[in-house]
């Protein structure tokens, strides 16, 4: 392995619960009761357009974008008090460095959200750098983010692994010819079998890999 190619939310930040119950503490701080099935009306939007639907539904005194800046503070208030590392995450970074593997973050989180976050955990000095899917212009259904993060890495794709927790971005980076390990988070239970007949790994935490 030359390279390592981290996802950032679900697999070394324990955060995807924050990122799914962000539109429900927003409804709950303003007490509104939440409609069953509000979950599966908004799973395949964008944020922005999620927003939208918010203001428009509940008849909000707001505009979806201020909607979404509304989002985006939850965000960042639990980033920074909430959102904790996944077990033995600084242990493992700690051992790839000492083997000299170079190393980056492939996100779907805004820099804006993921420079703060990771410094925050003390992260950065890890990695080379840190790309995102709105910078690359295309999200994780597409290779391009771990392409050129292997590239920039100046690792070949079989030189590389990438670790995510989310199976259609695992698919992905499988069908590019990558090398993949799984990383177990409480909202992927539910693609458990198939991230590990997929996968050449499937780990419950990365003190498995040290």
């Amino acid at each position: 392995m030359k390279a390592a190619i981290f996802d950032m939310d679900g697999t070394l930040l324990d955060s995807m619960e924050m990122w799914y119950n962000v539109g429900y503490t927003f409804l709950n701080e303003r007490n509104i009761l939440i409609p069953e099935g509000l979950g599966k009306a908004v799973e395949h939007l964008k944020m922005s357009e999620a927003a939208e639907y918010f203001a428009d539904f509940f008849s909000l005194d707001m505009t979806g974008r201020e909607v979404l800046a509304a989002w985006l503070a939850i965000i960042d208030e639990g980033y920074d008090k909430t959102v904790t590392l996944k077990p033995y995450v600084i242990e493992y970074l700690e051992k790839l460095k000492a083997d000299g593997v170079k190393m980056c973050i492939a996100t779907l989180t805004d820099r804006e959200q993921a420079l703060p976050a990771l410094k925050k955990h003390h992260l950065l000095d890890y990695f080379e750098f840190v790309l995102t899917v709105r910078e690359v212009g295309k999200n994780k259904t597409k290779p391009d983010i771990f392409l050129q993060c292997a590239e920039r890495l100046g690792a070949a794709v079989h030189e590389s692994i990438v670790f995510e927790d989310s199976l259609y971005a695992a698919k992905t980076a499988k069908s590019a010819g990558f090398e993949v390990c799984a990383v177990y988070d409480v909202t992927n239970g539910e693609d458990e079998q198939n991230l590990s007949e997929l996968c050449e790994r499937y780990i419950y935490s990365f003190g498995e890999l040290l």
